[in-house]
């Protein structure tokens, strides 16, 4: 399941093949460090957050 906050939001993310998927093996720490703590994630914060390149 794919989010980006704006077109497929955190409620309801784009389900899709994994064959479709390519891993690049990058890691977004912010969203990660999220989700250890078990906090949410909400539409506008992972828009910012991949809107700058996750940096």
């Amino acid at each position: 399941m794919l989010a980006d906050g704006r077109r497929f939001k955190v409620g309801r993310p784009k389900r899709k093949n994994v064959r479709h998927i390519d891993a690049t093996g990058e890691v977004v720490i912010e969203v990660a460090q999220r989700l250890e703590r078990g906090d949410s994630l909400d539409d506008g914060w992972l828009c910012e957050i991949l809107s700058r390149g996750g940096r």
